[in-house]
């Protein structure tokens, strides 16, 4: 059997509207209204009462049977259009572009001509490519194919140790000595990371992480996170106001702005993979092992071993009990002062390896222009939060609108989120403007 489309009662009654787009409007008393065609139909029927712009204007049109035409060539052709009135205007726009059988949400181009083969109207151009422009489901589908706004910004380098924190979780993990998650923190000045199995990934068991973790090396000046719930809630902030710690979040869905913990959740990820591919349930065993090389090879930024910088020695590799090298000793002040010294260099390193980046991060990013208070934006959203993901799925989501900016490349924004209205920052590589559209 040959397959057909359903068709539904309802489908044809929606065609039957659109197809009598003009049959219910009387033209001709429309168009004798309007005022942009009233001179030139004038200029055909009496052209001793129209001026000689009208009557020069009129040389394009002719009225047959009461309504008025004007001349439409195209390929070689010459044909008469209806020269639509400005009351129509909306109606066929409403037509050419939001029916599914004539419009389907065409690009502007495709619109104008359609429309040019069979209207005519001053501004059609115009009219018709800032309603497209405007429609709201265009704008919630279609990807800008521009590049993406926000600049590098890089993170300005310090020589304190312990000053700035990146924590982030990964998991679900495959369960291990029932372990699912992983609470990941990398020290910034020395990129020295830490890593604690947990069982749950809720604020209690981040706090008491964040507590051992204080409470070994020292309070950080500043914790930075995403805005997941884990992080943002009662719990976090109340230890953070306890200790005197900044908590600052990094906008949604910008992994790119925790480089360094993202960068030490995927080598964690990748160098356990090698030992637990065949027996996932069993990471938590290696993860103190791999952990280890991590912090004992040399960075590629600062060019130094995180564990050097931050002990000032060079903790023993298994292999040194066996192959051992004869060192000249040190005095232990001596040494301490080479590592300080040592620590005195990575913000200038950092700012060198910062430009290398900028360089090139730049390349594929623009600039956004300053959004003041009150701007409505429209927001993209990873396919994994939308509801019922699919290919047909909006892309953005909105119009949200600009409360005030946040950092260089973020606004705090307005918008209905789950059925309640809700601020939250968003980096601008997620924004694009939004375009209302104003109806005359």
């Amino acid at each position: 059997m040959l397959s057909r489309n359903t068709v539904t009662q309802e489908t044809i009654e929606e065609d039957l509207i659109t197809i009598n787009l003009l049959h219910e409007v009387d033209l001709k008393q429309l168009q004798a209204e309007d005022e942009t065609l009233k001179p030139i139909i004038l200029a055909i029927q009496d052209p001793t009462k129209a001026t000689q712009k009208y009557i020069n204007i009129a040389k394009d049109y002719k009225i047959q049977h009461g309504i008025l035409y004007r001349k439409f060539e195209r390929d070689l052709t010459v044909k008469y259009v209806i020269a639509l009135p400005k009351s129509l205007h909306q109606v066929v726009l409403e037509e050419f572009h939001d029916s599914k059988m004539t419009g389907a949400h065409l690009n502007s181009f495709k619109v104008l001509k359609n429309l040019q083969e069979r209207f005519h109207w001053f501004g059609m151009k115009k009219d018709t490519e800032n309603y497209v422009r405007t429609c709201e489901s265009c704008q919630k589908r279609k990807y800008v194919t521009k590049k993406p706004y926000g600049l590098f910004q890089g993170i300005l380098p310090t020589n304190k140790v312990f000053e700035r924190l990146q924590t982030d979780i990964i998991g679900p993990l495959t369960s291990s000595n029932r372990y699912k998650y992983i609470l990941t923190v990398t020290e910034s000045t020395t990129r020295y990371g830490f890593a604690f199995p947990l069982v749950t990934a809720d604020s209690k068991s981040i706090a008491k992480c964040l507590i051992q973790l204080f409470c070994t090396y020292g309070i950080s000046e500043i914790l930075q996170s995403d805005m997941g719930t884990e992080f943002t809630s009662s719990i976090i902030q109340q230890l953070n106001l306890a200790i005197g710690t900044c908590h600052i979040f990094a906008s949604s869905f910008t992994p790119h702005f925790m480089g360094q913990v993202e960068k030490l959740n995927g080598t964690l990820c990748t160098l356990l993979s090698h030992f637990v591919h065949n027996s996932p349930n069993k990471w938590s065993n290696y993860l103190p092992y791999v952990l280890f090389a991590y912090n004992n090879s040399v960075n590629q930024v600062t060019g130094y071993r995180p564990a050097y910088l931050l002990f000032g020695y060079n903790p023993r590799f298994p292999s040194d009990t066996i192959f051992i090298t004869p060192q000249a000793d040190k005095d232990l002040l001596e040494n301490l002062k080479i590592v300080d010294e040592i620590r005195n260099t990575i913000p200038s390193i950092i700012k060198e390896q910062q430009k290398k980046q900028k360089k090139y991060y730049d390349k594929a990013r623009r600039d956004m222009p300053e959004l003041k208070p009150g701007t409505e934006v429209l927001i993209a959203y990873p396919k994994n939060l939308q509801l019922n993901p699919s290919k047909f799925s909006q892309k953005y989501r909105g119009p949200a609108v600009i409360i005030k900016k946040a950092t260089p490349v973020s606004y705090v924004c307005e918008f209905i989120k789950y059925g309640k209205l809700t601020q939250e920052v968003v980096h601008v590589c997620r924004m694009k403007l939004y375009h209302s559209r104003q109806i005359e």
